[in-house]
């Protein structure tokens, strides 16, 4: 069977199921073969997890996000519950230690519009019907009853992280935030994200400056296989936020490598799409090779990863060939980076990854790698049976334009 062309038109086809109606419930979808998660949310799977008042990682829960939830979708609440039960497992196997809870907090809505127009926080609040979609997108999040506090929630939970790492309470952590972010543009939603999380953290750190204080700078690793789209447009024009994102060269048809920012922010957005097929090998040589060196010329005093593990070769929502362990190797190189760059100050945010025991896995390796386990890595399913995409020529368009190699 030809994957990339099975995904391309699996893609296709709940793209069109998407936008058939604004009023049609995702419940349908769940008819396409192993798109979609098929069991029915279960009860939180949070509790096993322990926590402690002392330690260096915080973990942010987001629980109030479990009942903004439609069975069928790929973005659903046993997205967390998997999550959570790599992470419990994970200090069962590993004995780590108790991690530093991050408050439960919702965004304010101050917050909230520093980054979102009001026009567009208003459309969210009034999207209370199960099922339907925000918008006409054919990518747009489902409503609920719950929504409004769901985004809030997953706001809040980036922006305590990220607070609370730049403040010293935590030298780093992990943010289970759903619904993600990384493509919530200011007036619009989109990619399921409602709210943009890591924008709305690091406008919150920009917006609370000493008198006299210079602005933070900091850095946003994209590691999501999709471009953040959202993030880019946000801070395109920022001098005090690198942006770089390694993606797939396809949807949602944005993240082109000419695109380095604009005015005060120019050569602060670095792009760097991917063929289909890119795998361990090759997204580890890009990082080496770009991500490093952008990050150690550019010094920022914290980094935020967007962190999505669609990655991986059997999630259905793209197509990269990564397997557990090359996603480990790439959360390892850059928190190994932060201690060089920023003093270890690194917070892993969550976007993508659909597919609910590579993310359990992919849990219980980021939590293991941050509480600094040797445990050996989780990777029952392995790499695919074929061969990784070349990315050399990429790397070196990247290069030539950022003057990194020089």
């Amino acid at each position: 069977m030809n994957t990339t062309f099975s995904r391309r038109r699996l893609l296709g086809q709940m793209a069109g199921l998407a936008g058939a109606s604004v009023t049609t419930s995702l419940v349908g979808c769940q008819t396409i073969p192993g798109a979609f998660n098929s069991t029915k949310p279960a009860s939180d799977a949070s509790a096993a997890i322990r926590f402690g008042d002392t330690g260096r990682v915080g973990l942010a829960l987001c629980q109030a996000t479990a009942q903004h939830s439609l069975f069928g979708h790929p973005e659903n609440a046993e997205r967390a519950n998997s999550i959570y039960r790599g992470i419990a497992s994970a200090q069962r196997d590993q004995k780590l230690a108790a991690f530093r809870r991050v408050v439960d907090s919702q965004a304010h809505i101050e917050q909230v519009l520093r980054v979102h127009s009001k026009r567009y926080v208003e459309s969210v609040s009034q999207s209370l019907a199960a099922g339907r979609y925000l918008t006409k997108n054919r990518w747009s999040p489902y409503g609920s009853p719950a929504i409004l506090e769901a985004a809030l929630t997953a706001a809040g939970a980036a922006t305590e992280l990220i607070r609370g790492i730049h403040e010293g309470k935590f030298k780093t952590g992990f943010a289970i935030t759903r619904p993600p972010g990384h493509h919530s543009l200011p007036e619009a939603s989109g990619g399921y994200c409602i709210f943009n999380n890591i924008a709305i953290a690091v406008r919150d750190l920009q917006s609370n400056v000493p008198p006299a204080a210079a602005v933070p700078r900091v850095a946003i690793v994209d590691i999501d296989v999709h471009h953040g789209n959202g993030l880019q447009d946000i801070f395109y024009s920022d001098p005090n936020v690198l942006y770089i994102s390694t993606h797939q060269n396809d949807w949602p048809f944005t993240g082109a490598i000419d695109k380095t920012g604009a005015g005060a922010g120019r050569g602060t957005n670095i792009n760097i799409p991917l063929p289909y097929d890119t795998g361990d090998e090759g997204l580890r040589s890009v990082y080496e090779h770009v991500v490093v060196p952008a990050l150690r010329r550019f010094k920022p005093e914290l980094i935020a990863v967007a962190t999505g593990f669609d990655t991986h070769w059997r999630d259905y929502q793209g197509s990269f060939i990564t397997s557990n362990r090359g996603i480990a190797k790439i959360c390892e190189i850059l928190s190994q980076t932060a201690e060089e760059v920023c003093s270890g100050k690194i917070g892993f945010v969550l976007e993508g990854g659909y597919q609910l025991k590579v993310l359990e896995a992919a849990a219980a390796n980021l939590v293991g790698m941050l509480s600094g386990s040797s445990a050996s890595l989780v990777d029952e399913f392995g790499g695919p049976d074929r061969s990784e995409a070349e990315v050399n020529g990429v790397i070196k368009k990247v290069l030539d334009l950022h003057r990194l190699g020089t």
